[in-house]
């Protein structure tokens, strides 16, 4: 069993391990660009802002108990993972898009 503050960490890895293991070498071949890292860069800005907007607005907050407890900027590390995440798996989708058309 899972410890009750890594639930979230642990359910973002199993999403990272689903979408890398459909769509891995598509993603690989976009990690090799430029253009990865900077719509990486600006994923994670742009994540973070409205993050940072509903946390301010009190839209969403997360369970103390369900989270590893980092914090940078007020937002769990867990978001940043799936950040991370979001963005791999969309550009990889897009590849394999690309592939098809």
């Amino acid at each position: 069993m899972v410890a009750a503050r890594y639930e979230y960490l642990f359910l973002l890895l199993v999403f990272a391990l689903v979408g890398a293991s459909v769509l891995s070498a598509r993603a690989q071949r976009a990690m090799r660009t430029k253009a990865y890292w900077v719509s990486l860069l600006l994923f994670m800005i742009f994540g973070t802002a409205v993050d940072l907007i509903a946390i301010h607005w009190e839209w969403w907050e997360w369970s103390a108990a369900k989270i590893c407890g980092l914090r940078p900027l007020n937002i769990p590390i867990e978001e940043y993972v799936l950040f991370i995440i979001a963005h791999m798996t969309l550009v990889a989708t897009w590849e394999a898009l690309d592939d098809v058309a």
